[in-house]
């Protein structure tokens, strides 16, 4: 049975990681790159999973959780980055978004943003 991992998921781990190593933001282009990386990594090890990335996806899970999730605009009004809510930390994120998927996924995700993060 395929698993879809919501981009949610896939804009936590990129943040926590991020956190992990001083960086408080990921950009849209850090995120793509990531849910190629993520999805041919998952095909690679046979896994039946596909994680939904695209832009519109994206943007749908930052404005679902906005309580987690804050927009970085340039001058143009244009999506630069995304960065935490000042409100939360990354405790918050591996709270609410870790604990609910399988373990390989979970794996998958993690192991890939340490490589690229």
């Amino acid at each position: 049975m395929t698993n879809f991992v919501g981009a949610e998921y896939v804009i936590a781990t990129m943040l926590i990681e991020k956190a992990k190593a001083g960086k408080k933001a990921v950009s849209l282009s850090d995120l793509s790159s990531y849910g190629i990386y993520v999805q041919r990594k998952a095909n690679e090890k046979k896994l039946d999973a596909v994680f939904l990335t695209s832009k519109s996806q994206l943007y749908n899970a930052i404005y679902d959780f906005s309580d987690y999730f804050t927009c970085n605009f340039d001058s143009n009004g244009n999506l630069k980055s995304i960065t935490l809510e000042h409100s939360k930390d990354i405790y918050d994120l591996e709270y609410r978004f870790m604990g609910y998927l399988p373990q390989l996924i979970f794996d998958i995700l993690v192991d890939s943003a340490r490589e690229i993060a």
